[in-house]
Parts: C-alpha cells; structure tokens; sequence
C-alpha cells in the first residue's frame, strides 16, 4: 500500500522536521527512498537516504544502521556514485560481521543483497551473514550468490512482496542473458504484476523491457 505508506511517511517526516526526533527515522526515510527509486526518482531517494543512514549512524542499533546501509549503498550505485557505495558497503560489511553474534534479523539486508556481487567485500559480508542464519540473511546470501529466484521464493514465503518484487526482476535479468526466455517470463509476470499494483514505475519500464526482449 505505497501510496498510504508515502502519506504516513510524509507526516512523519514533516513533524520530525518541526522539531520532534524520534529513533525510527532512519526507517521512515527508507520507506521514502524506497518508493522514489523503485518510481525513477533517483534524486529524492539519495537525498532521504542520506539522512537515513546519518539518524542511523547515530542511532547506533544495527537493526536500524544495516537497513540504511543496505539502502544507501543500493540508492547510491543507482546515482551513479561508485566510491561512496563502496564506503557504504564496507560499513555494512564491518557491522554485519559485529551483528553476527548477537544474530541481528537485518530486516531490509535485502537492498544490498541484490548488488552486492558489485563489490570487493563481498566474500567478507557474505561470511558474517552466513553466521547470522536468519530468514532475512538467508534470503539476502542467496540473491548476493545469483540465485535470485530462490531468494523470490523465500521472500515470498516471508510476504515480503517488494523484496520478491526486486529479486524476481533480477532473476529475469539473468535469464534472459542465458537465454531462458520461458523461465525469465515467469519471473517477469509475477514481478509485473506488484509493480503495476504500487506505481513502481521505473522497474515497471525494465520489466516491460526486458518481457519485450525475451519474445
């Protein structure tokens, strides 16, 4: 429900803004730059996604920090700021690792997990993930190593339907490169049809792109 979540974040933020902080704003900016990036504004999503990963960072809680990390990074590779994703990587990557033993969920890990083959760390990262063994972690370690469609099936199992939204697009990605087109429909159909729902505009074009090139 975007449109509703947008309107909630919105009042949020504005009485934030007014001069009532409050320790989950980190989370309601990611909402907001989660819904600008997947409707093609790159420059709104940046921009909340900056200040989410700032109230994060003082906040300190990894379950706040690693969900704008996880965002930050994937916000900034989409702006075209290679170095500044890969600081925010290694960030994650170090507080992932100091998480680990405390098995933080990592609600939102997902963000970074469909970019992360992108980065050096990624061996690192995926280890402390890997220790964490939630289905959270699981689902993200699964997309990071390729195999989106599993991670599709187990955010679709968890009803977490952007996630599988997002990883059933990569999927489609890979296989039509491989020349899957069957395969790659399938994936496409379903993720169509969450972005269809929500005004996803953006991933809407790609999607409708690459169903066009896998005909």
């Amino acid at each position: 429900r975007w449109n509703e979540a947008l309107t909630l974040a919105d009042q949020f933020a504005a009485e934030v803004e007014a001069g009532e902080p409050h320790y989950l704003e980190s989370l309601v900016r990611d909402v907001r730059a989660l819904i600008a990036l997947a409707r093609g504004d790159v420059t709104a999503a940046l921009d909340e996604s900056n200040l989410a990963v700032a109230c994060a960072r003082t906040a300190g809680d990894p379950q706040v920090l690693q969900p704008a990390l996880a965002l930050g990074t994937r916000v900034a590779l989409a702006a075209g700021r290679r170095d500044e994703a890969e600081q925010l990587f290694a960030e994650l990557a170090a507080d992932t690792h100091k998480a680990a033993a405390r098995r933080v969920p990592s609600a939102g890990i997902s963000n970074v997990a469909l970019v992360a083959s992108e980065f050096r760390l990624l061996p690192d990262w995926l280890t402390s993930a890997e220790l964490v063994g939630t289905p959270w972690l699981t689902a993200a370690v699964a997309a990071a190593r390729g195999d989106f469609t599993a991670a599709a099936d187990l955010y679709a199992s968890m009803g977490t339907r952007p996630d599988e939204a997002d990883a059933r697009l990569y999927a489609a990605r890979a296989l039509v490169a491989q020349g899957r087109r069957a395969e790659a429909d399938e994936q496409l159909r379903q993720a169509l049809a969450f972005y269809r729902e929500v005004g996803a505009t953006a991933y809407l074009r790609e999607a409708e792109s690459l169903l066009a090139a896998s005909a």
